[in-house]
């Protein structure tokens, strides 16, 4: 993804307000291989840096992608399922069932989507193809109007078939945990308290031989593969104070990841073969964000953010 002309690490990309970060250096992986956009409730665009609340970085901007607490009075439950059919073999499912009161909630979605190669303008069969699978549950905690206790956790994995690499993406493993708590209403000043703490995996596998034929000849004409994971903790506490007609949000976050790697030559050589911690990040933050409504049609936002960020490169055992 791209947006205002900058892309990867100027591009915050979070699910639920977590960060979902890929594990290849090419990128092969980017954060939206693990995301299924029909399975969230909303999704904001936020162009260039213009909020602080959402991580450091952000040149580029910051996309949202949200499910919102389901609410329900009585015992009740809701059913939304579809299917999507397309050219080029492309067919999608779709599942999104949940059920609950007013005091509790449980939510499942699951979505598997798929397509095959496509034919150029010459009739020729371009490498395109791909499936993937996501399966996300939520369960909710609502003791109150103003009060929030969820846990999230999900699954995902999937492959595409490349044309213009030298390799294909065999397998977009995707594991996540999340807990989140809001407190809303709390007093004159203190209007709402948020916390989250979230934990996202990838595992990802390219090769040249489970999706193509290797040519047998040339710089990668026999099987090979690499295998590279990368595991995200962040967590984020966030308030939101009211005076009059001014509003300040304030917070601290915290994210620390660390990446591995492993390859060899050969169909399934990685398997077996031990990690090797390569680098790992960490990215401590305090930012602050007050707006004025000056009227109903006049509003002064402004924002500071300050953060502390390292990146230890394993393989000199060099830090930077």
């Amino acid at each position: 993804p791209v947006l205002r002309g900058m892309f990867g690490s100027r591009l915050n990309i979070l699910t639920n307000g977590g960060q979902m970060l890929g594990a290849c250096p090419n990128r092969m992986d980017a954060p939206t291989s693990y995301i299924s956009p029909e399975t969230y409730d909303r999704l904001t665009v936020i162009k260039g840096p213009q909020s602080v609340i959402w991580g450091p970085g952000g040149s580029a901007g910051t996309i949202l992608f949200e499910r919102e607490p389901e609410q329900f009075g009585e015992l009740g439950s809701r059913v939304n399922a579809s299917l999507l059919a397309g050219s080029n073999g492309r067919f999608d499912k779709l599942l999104d069932v949940a059920a609950g009161n007013s005091e509790a909630y449980a939510r499942f979605v699951g979505n598997q989507s798929r397509s095959d190669d496509y034919r150029d303008g010459n009739g020729d069969s371009v490498p395109s193809r791909w499936d993937k699978w996501n399966g996300d549950v939520s369960l909710g905690w609502t003791p109150d109007a103003d009060t929030l206790l969820e846990l999230t956790a999900g699954k995902g994995d999937g492959e595409a078939r490349y044309a213009g690499r030298g390799m294909d993406g065999s397998q977009f493993k995707r594991e996540s945990l999340g807990l989140r708590f809001e407190k809303s209403d709390l007093g004159e000043v203190l209007d709402k308290i948020e916390a989250q703490v979230y934990y996202n995996y990838a595992d990802h596998v390219m090769d040249n031989y489970s999706l193509r034929t290797p040519s047998g000849s040339g710089m990668m004409g026999m099987p090979m593969v690499a295998n590279v994971d990368r595991r995200t903790l962040g967590a984020r506490i966030k308030a939101t104070w009211r005076w009059a007609d001014v509003q300040l949000i304030s917070g601290i976050d915290a994210q620390s990841s660390e990446h591995r790697q492993r390859s060899g030559m050969g169909v399934d050589a990685h398997r077996g073969q031990p990690w090797s911690k390569d680098a790992e990040f960490h990215n401590y933050g305090a930012y602050a964000a007050p707006t004025w409504y000056a009227s109903g049609a006049h509003r002064l936002t402004s924002g500071a953010r300050l953060d502390r960020a390292s990146a230890r490169d394993l393989r000199s055992d060099q830090a930077t």
